[in-house]
Formats: structure tokens, C-alpha cells, sequence
């Protein structure tokens, strides 16, 4: 700024002129013919790695001390837009050049590991963000960086696939500018329309393919996480500060970006809760990412009822459910509809956990032919192992039972537990049977399994959870028990099951009465007890021989 007072009065000199007071006013003339040249090399300069750290920063300084400069003064339009008048399309062009050029050096900069140079960075991304033509301007070659398909690479260098660090400080800018725009916004005297006409593509940045596989590989998820997570914050203060301005469809798909990246973020965040050997790290991002949520639901005009200025967060997952989760689905093509990736499932596990069990019953017409139905006999156990898991809580969610219908319950025994309870050798397979059992076990504590539906459904059921008694788990076997005591307790007509079936049923329980755990035996006795509570018990002659086991045991220390 000084150099540019000193040639703007050394020119006026020469034409003859004298001073007009403190010079701001030629200064406010002749800084926008020098200015993109000198920002320019100021960012080239902090851009050499050859600098040192706190030279680095402070020459970014300088560089925003004069984007302030010119911001105050309104000539950054000047400054970035260069060629002649005539021109347009050439002008137009070589500004696109510049700004290309300002958004590369701060992308390198913001890469820097040195604090003091990432902060100064930041602060021009801010300063750059505040005004209007400077931000529609650097937003579209920072969008582009974030798209395999575009054509610039400027911003995360030649590689393709770009590298996680570019994807990094891609999205550092992008919060940087965000924030800068969120934060001059209120002081606007004009209505400004420039960003929400690419609002929508921000938000579809978030979750990009470049930006996703970043999050999910190992070597670069801790950085690229933590910039996703505060590029999402500033997309949604963006979008609260300024969704009366827009239509409800385009509000209804901002929100709708930011609740898919969220459920990116909150899979990765899990994903590494589950191998770090401490969650500490993670922490942080969770209470942001609920943060980013709960101002999510106080958007107006996300859903059809535009009255309601504040939403709860639940409202809100009742409301996007269905778009989000077929937009989780879509994600990998067409083939994914059938096969999801690890990364959508774990995506679909985090909406699912995040909406309740209510909503995941209200719902389970398409979540169970999609999701648990579509992979229940997936050839990866692990797969099997996740969904059953995620069924599980949800199941175990007091307002699963009192929503979900009978049919669905039915498609859930059928479809997704019995076929899980079917004995494979191998660690997992014990894992995904134990589990399968505890889903069950959660179906009937909850009372989802109505009489009628478990009388039609036992003689299913029973066989299967017979052979789960001779397992050498012993938590699968007690689990085992208590639902056949649940069979006993609830089933309308004991005689569908057939005298053979109950006779067997019975004998391999009362087997377990000498088993060597005490939670097993305890759980035996608890199901012979449900089948004497049983008035038809008379007719079956189990019942003298299951007095007779218990009066022996009961003599047991």
C-alpha cells in the first residue's frame, strides 16, 4: 500500500498536480492499476518453500493488509478484473487467470505446517470472502479442485487422483471464504446474490468423490477430516444467514448436502473410533458435527411446513430420511443400489443411528428391502456382521417397537435373523450369530413380536434356536434361552409348534441345566420356568420329566 501511495504521487507530480490532502483519495485512484500485480507476487513470495516460516507470514500479512486495503476502498473488482473494456470475453479470461492464481498460493500456504503461515492464509481467505467479486470469482476454481472431472488442477496439483493434502487445503480455503462471506454479510447495505447461485455446488463439494476418498483413507483422514468438518460448519452458518433469500427446493437440497456429509463425517469419525486405540481425537469433530446438525434443523423452509422457524433435530431426520438415504444409495451408481461400499453402509449406519428407532420403523419399507434385506445374505461377513449391529440398536429402541408393523417384523425374523443363525465355522460367524441372537432377544423385550405373528413364525424359529443351544458360546447359548423362554411366554397356540419340536426344545434346555456357566443354567431355568406357566402344559409329558431335572438340580451348591 505504501509503495502504491508513493507511485500515485510520484505520477501526479509529474502531471503537474500537487497533493489533495493525505493522498487517500489518489491512493483510492491508482492502487487497482498496481495492485493485482503486487498481490500477486506477495502470495508467489510466501509461496516459496525456501522462505522461512515467520517470513512467510509475515509477507502473507502484508498481502492481506492490502486486500483490506482495496476492500475498503471497493477496487478489488478493479484489481481482479484485468483487460480492456472492449474485450469482455478476454477479460473475463485472464481474470479467471488471477484468480486461479491468488486461490493456488493460498491453497500451498494453507498446506504449510507451520501455524503462523496456515492462520495468515486463512486470514486472506477471510478478507478475499468478505467481498462479493472476489468471492464469485475464487469459489469457481476451488469448487473445480474438488471434482475429479474438472479441468482445474490448479488448486491440488498434476497427480490424478489429486492428493489428499491438495483436497486439505482445497477445503481450508473454501471455509476460509465462507466465513469471510458469513461474516460481512449482515453488514451489506446492498442485497447481494452472488453465492447462493452456487450455494448448491458447495454443498455437493462436501461430499465429493476426491473429498470422501480422502476422508476414508487411512494416511490422510485426520487432516482431510478436520477440514471437511469446518468447511460444513461454514456452509451451514452461510446457509442460515442468508435461506430467506432463496426458494424452499434449493434450501430443502442445501440441507439435504449437509446432512449427507454429515453422515460421511460421522462414519469416518466412528470408523475411527473403532481402530485408534483412544477416541480422544475424534471428540472435537463429534460435538462440532452435532453442532452442524442442530443448526441444520433451525433452518427455515427445510421442509413443507414453513412456519416453523425452529426445528428439532429429530423433525428434521423425519423429514430427509427418504432423499437422504437414496442419495446414500446413488452415491456409488446403480450397481451400488445392491452391493453398498463399506463407506455408504457405514454413511447409512450413522442416518439410521442418528434418526431413532421411530424413524427407522416409519421407514422400513424401503430401509428393509434396500439395506438389510439386499444384504443379509451378503458374502462378506463383515458386512453381515455391521448391519446386524446397526438392526440391533436400532431394535433395542423403545420406540422401534410401538411404530414399526407387524409385516415389517416378520420380514426382519425371516429375512435378516434366522438366516444369520445358521451355523458357520469361523470366529465371525460365532460373532454374527451371538449378535443376531441379541437382535431377536431385543424383538421380543421390546414386545415388537405381537402373539399372532410369533404363533405363525415359531415353527421358523424354534429348529434354528435349538441348534444355538449346542453352541460353545456361552452367551449365545444364554441368549438362546431367553428367547425361548419369550416363545413360551407369548406363543397364542403351543401345540402349532408340534409335540416333537417341543419335546426336543425341551430336552436340549433342560441339558443346559448342568452347563458350567452359571448365567446359562440361570437362563434354562428361566425358559423351563415359561413353558410350565404355559395352562396346555398337561397335554405334553415334558412337563414331569422337567419337575423331575429341576427338583435334582436344585440340591446343586
Amino acid at each position: 500500500v505504501e509503495c502504491v501511495r508513493k507511485i500515485a504521487l510520484e505520477e501526479m507530480h509529474s502531471l503537474g498536480g500537487g497533493e489533495r490532502g493525505d493522498g487517500s483519495v489518489i491512493v483510492q485512484d491508482m492502487l487497482p492499476r498496481y495492485a493485482n500485480v503486487m498481490l500477486l507476487n506477495f502470495l508467489q513470495d510466501a509461496n516459496r518453500l525456501s522462505v522461512a516460516s515467520n517470513k512467510r507470514a509475515r509477507i502473507l500479512r502484508a498481502a492481506a493488509r492490502l486486500l483490506v486495503e482495496l476492500t475498503e476502498t471497493s477496487n478489488m473488482n478493479s484489481v481482479l478484473t484485468v483487460g480492456d473494456d472492449s474485450n469482455v470475453a478476454a477479460a473475463r479470461g485472464t481474470s479467471a487467470m488471477v484468480a486461479v492464481s491468488i486461490a493456488s498460493s493460498l491453497c500451498a500456504c494453507l498446506n504449510d505446517n507451520a501455524t503462523e503461515v496456515y492462520e495468515a492464509a486463512f486470514y486472506c481467505g477471510r478478507v478475499l470472502g468478505a467481498d462479493c467479486f472476489a468471492l464469485d470469482l475464487l469459489i469457481g476454481p476451488v469448487l473445480d479442485s474438488l471434482h475429479y472431472d474438472e479441468p482445474s488442477v490448479a488448486l491440488v496439483g498434476e497427480e490424478h487422483p489429486p492428493s489428499g493434502c491438495g483436497v486439505s487445503s482445497s477445503l481450508s480455503l473454501l471455509e476460509s471464504l465462507l466465513r469471510g462471506h458469513s461474516a460481512a454479510f449482515e453488514e451489506k447495505t446492498s442485497g447481494y446474490d452472488g453465492l447462493h447461485l452456487r450455494l448448491r455446488d458447495v454443498g455437493a463439494a462436501l461430499h465429493s468423490e476426491i473429498v470422501l476418498d480422502a476422508i476414508f483413507t487411512k494416511d490422510e483422514k485426520a487432516t482431510v477430516t478436520s477440514t471437511v468438518v469446518g468447511a460444513c460448519d461454514a456452509f451451514v452458518d452461510v446457509v442460515v444467514i442468508e435461506a430467506s433469500s432463496y426458494e424452499q427446493s434449493d434450501v430443502s437440497m442445501m440441507v439435504e448436502h449437509i446432512l449427507i456429509a454429515t453422515m460421511y463425517l460421522l462414519a469416518a469419525t466412528n470408523e475411527t473410533d473403532v481402530n485408534a486405540a483412544t477416541s480422544n481425537s475424534s471428540r472435537p469433530h463429534q460435538c462440532t458435527i452435532d453442532a452442524i446438525l442442530g443448526k441444520a434443523a433451525a433452518i427455515r423452509g427445510c421442509d413443507h411446513n414453513r412456519t416453523d422457524v425452529q426445528q428439532s433435530r429429530s423433525r428434521l431426520m423425519r423429514c430427509k430420511f427418504r432423499n437422504v438415504l437414496s442419495a446414500l444409495q446413488l452415491k456409488g451408481g446403480s450397481e451400488a443400489m445392491q452391493h453398498l461400499s463399506s463407506r455408504q453402509l457405514g454413511a447409512v449406519d450413522a442416518l439410521m443411528r442418528s434418526s431413532g428407532g421411530e424413524i427407522v420403523a416409519e421407514n422400513y419399507d424401503i430401509v428393509g428391502p434396500s439395506i438389510f434385506d439386499a444384504h443379509a445374505s451378503a458374502s462378506s461377513l463383515t458386512v453381515r456382521f455391521s448391519l446386524m449391529t446397526l438392526l440391533e440398536s436400532v431394535a433395542s429402541d423403545g420406540s422401534f417397537a410401538e411404530t414399526i408393523d407387524q409385516s415389517s417384523v416378520s420380514s426382519i425374523i425371516e429375512n435378516v435373523i434366522l438366516p444369520n443363525l445358521i451355523w458357520e465355522a469361523g470366529g465371525l460367524s460365532a460373532a454374527l450369530r451371538k449378535i443376531s441372537l441379541a437382535t431377536l432377544f431385543s424383538l421380543f423385550r421390546g414386545n415388537s413380536i405381537e402373539g399372532p405373528t410369533l404363533t405363525a413364525l415359531a415353527p421358523q424359529i424354534s429348529p434354528i434356536l435349538r441348534s444355538n443351544l449346542k453352541d460353545d458360546d456361552s452367551s449365545t447359548k444364554e441368549l438362546a434361552c431367553h428367547c425361548i423362554s419369550d416363545i413360551f411366554g407369548r406363543i397364542v397356540d403351543l401345540p402349532a409348534l408340534g409335540r416333537k419340536e417341543v419335546h426336543a426344545l425341551c430336552t436340549e434346555v433342560s441339558r443346559l441345566l448342568e452347563d458350567e456357566s452359571n448365567a446359562v443354567r440361570i437362563a434354562a431355568c428361566a425358559a423351563l420356568k415359561s413353558f410350565l406357566s404355559i395352562p396346555s402344559r398337561h397335554e405334553f409329558c415334558e412337563a414331569r420329566l422337567i419337575i423331575q431335572q429341576l427338583q435334582i438340580h436344585s440340591h446343586y451348591p
